[in-house]
């Protein structure tokens, strides 16, 4: 009888099992609504937006960003100067940027967004891009203005452009990202690109390492023409 009673309960545990696994990850993979990484927007322009590396490059890597995020900070310090010099300096990727100012949380974060586009006016954006995540500690009127006067800027114009010319760019973008359903920072979408549209075949969400991306790049990178979800 003790035998019949311990396998009636080990019969019992692994029933129980199956149903946990049922629950757990079976039904969800036929149930449950697509992961958020198969939801990228099909293709973006870059229109406006501004681009290192060239133009002729077969591949597109579109940052979505915010100059306050600490994990966009990061990444920029860190990875993007890898794939820079590895895909971006060789004429293989061309990088590009697009404002997602998080004002919610980040109180400072679209005034950050309008010193750049002014910088980007005077054909410094990169330069200012640069200044601004390694200072957010100076997000303030007064921190745009000495990275400004460090890169040569005219300050009448610079000055003007902080005033207002800056802010319709800045929010035309930010409406864009909530259309294209693009919520958190820094965020990246990876396309062929063809006459300034790059075709989206996949996306990243967050301060990733230089491997993934690497990974993505070089897939793309050996069939450019493809499409893929990972």
């Amino acid at each position: 009888m003790k035998r019949v009673l311990e396998a009636a309960a080990n019969l019992g545990l692994a029933a129980g099992a199956v149903v946990l696994l049922w629950i757990s990850v079976v039904r969800p993979f036929f149930l449950e609504p697509k992961s958020a990484e198969t939801r990228w927007p099909t293709e973006v322009t870059l229109d406006g937006a501004p681009t290192l590396g060239s133009r002729s490059a077969r591949v597109a890597l579109v940052e979505y960003s915010d100059f306050e995020c600490p994990f966009c900070a990061r990444f920029a310090r860190t990875t993007l100067q890898s794939l820079e010099k590895e895909y971006v300096a060789t004429g293989k990727v061309l990088l590009s940027f697009r404002h997602v100012p998080l004002a919610d949380r980040h109180p400072h974060a679209v005034a950050a967004a309008q010193a750049a586009e002014c910088a980007r006016r005077q054909d410094h954006f990169w330069q200012m891009h640069d200044l601004l995540f390694s200072g957010q500690a100076d997000l303030d009127r007064d921190g745009f203005a000495n990275d400004a006067r460090s890169l040569g800027l005219d300050a009448g114009r610079f000055s003007k452009c902080l005033d207002g010319e800056a802010a319709a760019r800045v929010a035309a973008e930010s409406a864009d990202a909530r259309r294209l359903r693009i919520s958190a920072t820094p965020t990246f979408l990876f396309g062929v690109l063809s006459d300034g549209t790059v075709r989206v075949a996949t996306g990243v969400a967050g301060a990733k390492p230089i491997g993934e991306f690497r990974a993505i790049l070089d897939r793309l990178l050996l069939q450019p023409s493809a499409q893929f979800v990972e």
